[in-house]
């Protein structure tokens, strides 16, 4: 080795064992950014079956155009909103066309 040349840390033993250890690090982020999404997408879908049960027990019939819109919902916050709006209006059409103002 000339003087000053660096050996490559992938070729060492402790650039291995940090290689290891900032491997094991992104794998276990990983996972819990991944459960915490699936568990998010979990709820979400959860909220969207509940906001079409509440849509069909007070008005019966779903149109495929709306069932569309409501599955596209990704935040829990517009469920919301949309949850309220529907105990609140007198008809699916009504719904609809606050929903969209």
């Amino acid at each position: 080795m000339l003087l000053g040349q660096l050996p490559d840390l992938r070729e060492t033993r402790s650039g291995k064992d940090l290689i290891e250890i900032g491997f094991r690090e992104g794998e276990i982020k990983g996972e819990i950014k991944g459960e915490i999404k699936g568990e998010m997408k979990g709820e979400i879908k959860g909220e969207i079956k509940g906001l079409f049960k509440l849509l069909r027990v007070r008005f019966q019939e779903i149109s495929p155009d709306l069932k569309a819109k409501i599955e596209g919902i990704k935040l829990s916050e517009q469920l919301d909103q949309l949850y309220h709006l529907a105990l609140n209006v007198n008809s699916i059409e009504e719904f609809e066309q606050k929903w969209a103002n």
